[in-house]
């Protein structure tokens, strides 16, 4: 007996997970995204910052007579960090993704879920350094904070959450 492939229901692609292939489709994403995803965002966002500072640099050596900045030049130092903080600043109050959170699929957003203000953005900046120059302290704080939090989402009252995805009512209220 011949059976149509038309009269059959069309079955849904799914990845191939052996046991663990029901758990797959109904296990939803967590609120937050966990710390390999933002430390692989931070990293892009390291290229792209790096080519910034390039082009930042260039702007301002007419100023220095064509030479080089000596390594520990105040404000020169002043001015790459201004710099970067404009980077992420605008990213983060205009849409709240940079560049290598966009690629990710992640955005940073109040704790409301509306746009972080410039004061936010700056304590984020600053904070997000210290959480980094502590040994990366601050970042590793996601792994034992229950919403996945790190140092400077807690102290500029801000978080990461999946781009696109509307937010929980659990999360919207927190």
């Amino acid at each position: 007996m011949h059976t149509s492939s038309a009269s059959l229901p069309p079955q849904p692609e799914k990845a191939c997970l052996g046991a663990f292939d029901n758990f797959a489709l109904v296990t939803p994403k967590p609120d937050s995204p966990g710390l390999l995803r933002r430390l692989a965002a931070l990293f892009y966002d390291t290229l792209v910052l790096v080519a910034v500072l390039f082009v930042a640099t260039l702007l301002i050596l007419p100023f220095h007579d064509g030479q080089a900045f000596r390594p520990n030049h105040g404000l020169y130092s002043g001015y790459l960090s201004m710099v970067g903080f404009a980077y992420f600043g605008w990213f983060w109050t205009h849409g709240g993704q940079t560049l290598g959170m966009r690629a990710w699929k992640i955005r940073v957003c109040t704790t409301s879920g509306d746009s972080v203000s410039w004061g936010q953005a700056a304590i984020r900046f600053i904070c997000g350094l210290l959480s980094f120059a502590c040994f990366g302290l601050g970042y590793i704080w996601i792994l034992f904070d229950s919403r996945r939090r790190a140092w400077h989402d807690l102290a500029s009252r801000s978080k990461i959450v999946w781009q696109g995805r509307p937010l929980s009512e659990k999360t919207a209220m927190t």
